[in-house]
């Protein structure tokens, strides 16, 4: 089988700052399936090649605007770009034209038996107008936000979301909530075959530039953040609770590693604190990253609505065995895994509340080494399902078989 991911982001470039997870993803499924052939469009950027081959997968980027350098809506993601610069909603069209040509030319060019479309929104509706012109057939993943679009799109997007969906082989949902969301758009009567098409599956964690760090040696930061450094991470609500822990005269280190559109602020605001800012960690650097840091913070948050799906990053501190704060708002408690899990994970209610944060963070200084070192190789035992070797197994169960 001939497959093609559609996406809307992507790695540009070696150690690009933009989350790599349709790559694995990819690569785990030419490893598990090396009968097929796997292919991947996504947004062009003045710092990406047009094309290029990856670990036998081959890469395309489609141009969007004219000329390149001024291509502004892609990275390092649509909704924020929207929000901090509306003029680039004017590349919107020329960017779902541009993908659906591309397409169009790939599936003629590569025989593609599958479209694999990331994003519902606005993935999925290419995906769905490109069935109709040729009777591909697609799959679609829900991240996060995506659907929510079509509820804020005047008169048809509902209408719109319900046939992109009816019409899709499967939707996987990233969490159980999603899941609901997506049958929602549906009356009670299509609930129940719409519901056969949807699987609950997150995106998985590559082990294969990370391994196990012991909890309880002696770290270089006592707490740390790893993403995207965007607003709904919750990122300056972790730093006001590190400033008070500080004024309570706790003793600690912290690091923020990442780079986004708050970076600036987030700096801004922790100065005179204890807390260093690494930047992007690449791949091969993770190691450091969660080898050196005790506790990894989580303090994400619903903002403009845009929400989290289930933080990948989330996934491989756990299965590393790292003990963590999480919100609701991560959805963590959504895993099937959570009743076995929940000891090693401090929920935070309301990361705007720094006392109750403050608070937290208290209890982490607190815990004992033994503590630690039963959490954690417990979480190792419980969320190795979530290994990409072994998730694309789940994903796989569908396409093994035929696809019409």
């Amino acid at each position: 089988m001939n497959i093609l991911f559609l996406t809307s982001t992507f790695p540009r470039f070696n150690n690009d700052s933009q989350a790599p997870f349709v790559l694995e993803q990819a690569q785990a499924w030419q490893k598990h399936r090396p009968e097929d052939k796997v292919f991947i469009l996504a947004p062009h950027d003045p710092q990406a090649k047009k094309n290029e081959q990856l670990d036998g997968i081959q890469i395309y980027r489609f141009q969007y605007w004219w000329p390149a350098k001024l291509q502004i809506l892609a990275y390092p993601a649509i909704l924020p770009n929207l929000k901090k610069n509306p003029i680039s909603i004017l590349q919107l069209p020329f960017f779902l034209l541009s993908e659906f040509f591309a397409a169009l030319k790939l599936i003629k060019k590569h025989k593609i038996n599958l479209l694999y479309a990331h994003w519902v929104m606005p993935q999925g509706l290419i995906a769905y107008v490109t069935k109709k012109i040729n009777g591909t057939p697609y799959a679609l993943q829900n991240h996060s936000s995506d659907l929510r679009i079509f509820n804020k799109l005047p008169i048809f997007g509902k209408f719109l979301a319900r046939k992109i969906i009816k019409s899709s082989q499967k939707l996987f949902c990233v969490n159980s909530l999603l899941k609901k969301e997506a049958l929602e758009f549906f009356n009670n009567a299509d609930q129940t075959a719409i519901n056969d098409k949807i699987s609950v599956l997150p995106m998985g964690v590559n082990y294969s530039s990370i391994y196990n760090p012991s909890p309880t040696k002696h770290h270089k930061y006592t707490f740390g953040f790893i993403g995207r450094l965007s607003k709904k991470k919750g990122i300056n609500f972790f730093i006001q609770a590190l400033q008070k822990l500080k004024q309570e005269g706790a003793s600690f280190s912290s690091v923020i590693a990442g780079d986004g559109e708050e970076k600036n602020n987030l700096l801004q605001l922790s100065k005179n604190m204890p807390v260093e800012f690494t930047g992007f960690v690449s791949k091969e650097k993770k190691k450091d990253f969660f080898d050196q840091t005790k506790f990894i913070i989580f303090p994400s948050y619903a903002t403009g609505g845009d929400i989290e799906g289930l933080p990948v990053a989330l996934l491989e501190a756990l299965s590393l065995g790292k003990i963590v704060i999480a919100t609701d708002a991560t959805n963590i408690k959504l895993l099937p895994e959570w009743p076995h899990i929940k000891d090693a994970i401090f929920i935070l209610n309301n990361p705007e509340n720094i006392q109750e944060f403050t608070q937290l963070l208290h209890k982490l200084l607190d815990l004992q080494n033994d503590f630690i070192e039963t959490q954690s190789n417990n979480l190792k035992e419980i969320v190795k399902k979530y290994q990409w070797d072994n998730l694309i197994k789940e994903y796989n169960v569908f396409f093994t078989k035929k696809i019409s």
